[in-house]
């Protein structure tokens, strides 16, 4: 649930003592599907913080307004279809599937979206992409391409890949807020040395956002990032990716979200080796190719383990 709307829409909860915040941070942890499980509970202290504020208001017209707040939350979720562009020769086990259970597990009204190769169990939204011909960047070049392709049918969206789970609740509002890792300074990018294609693709993009006078923070961190198609499109006629390949996801977040992105270096998992035992207290955890077998595999498994709306019966 949205804590500024909370604050919002139940003024009181900030005025009426320590009980009334820890309500607000309670309610605001919970995904909207949780919140309808516990709603009666969530009146509940909304109500009895309005009593100590001696304010004339009932309990149903607390329910009105607490489920008016939560109708505001599925729309906007559902105006943002999650994407996840797809090579079927580069996928490894059941990868994609549990990225897609773990966004329905807490977002159950949330559109799915693959671009590229459809999976044999899948039974949603496609946006059939075969991979570009060989080039240089190859594989960010092909995902690239996708994304600018699926522009072309959503306004917006969330992008995704399908080594990134949501291990834990999540709001809309957390997926949709640009993130980075850390800040690249000049200093910084003169001493790096890239050596693998990743790398250098992220160097490109700060040569450029440095010669064009944007800032250049690191939104290269393999996690879901918002996608506005009108931005996404301007940034291909100002920068061409298409012609110089450089990673988009700097390029495109440092020229148009740079100021409304939250810095994530903290807040999130990444597994780079195997591990037999795996556990996390973030809501997002992403890995390396090589550390999924394992621990993180049996986790997931555990995790997620039941079919969800998108897959065949």
């Amino acid at each position: 649930m949205n804590k500024s709307k909370l604050e919002t829409t139940f003024p009181w909860l900030e005025t009426c003592g320590c009980k009334g915040k820890d309500y607000i941070n309670i309610i605001a942890k919970w995904s909207v599907p949780q919140c309808l499980l516990k709603q009666e509970s969530c009146i509940g202290w909304i109500f009895k913080a309005a009593q100590e504020s001696k304010l004339e208001i009932t309990k149903e017209q607390i329910k009105i307004l607490f489920l008016d707040l939560i109708a505001q939350e599925q729309q906007q979720v559902t105006n943002w279809p999650f994407v996840w562009t797809y090579w079927e020769d580069g996928a490894k086990g059941d990868e994609l599937k549990y990225s897609i259970r773990s966004v329905l597990r807490w977002q159950p009204d949330a559109q799915i979206v693959i671009v590229g190769d459809q999976p044999q169990w899948y039974a949603g939204r496609m946006i059939l992409s075969p991979r570009i011909k060989k080039q240089e960047f190859h594989s960010f070049q092909d995902v690239y391409h996708k994304l600018q392709k699926t522009c072309l049918q959503y306004p917006q969206f969330v992008w995704m890949m399908d080594d990134v789970y949501w291990i834990n609740s999540f709001l809309i509002d957390e997926a949709i807020t640009p993130k980075f890792v850390r800040h690249v300074s000049q200093q910084r990018f003169h001493d790096w040395k890239p050596t693998n294609a990743w790398a250098k693709t992220r160097s490109r993009a700060y040569t450029w956002l440095l010669n064009n006078n944007f800032p250049t923070y690191d939104f290269a961190a393999h996690l879901p990032q918002p996608i506005r198609a009108a931005t996404f499109q301007e940034m291909e006629r100002k920068a061409q990716i298409f012609t110089f390949y450089k990673n988009w996801e700097c390029v495109y977040f440092n020229m148009f979200y740079a100021a409304n992105a939250i810095d994530y270096g903290r807040r999130f998992t990444r597994v780079t080796k195997p591990k037999e035992n795996f556990s996390t207290r973030h809501s997002l955890m992403n890995h390396t190719d090589s550390a999924y077998r394992g621990g993180v595999e049996a986790f997931l498994a555990q995790n997620f383990p039941d079919k969800c709306q998108v897959e065949k019966i």
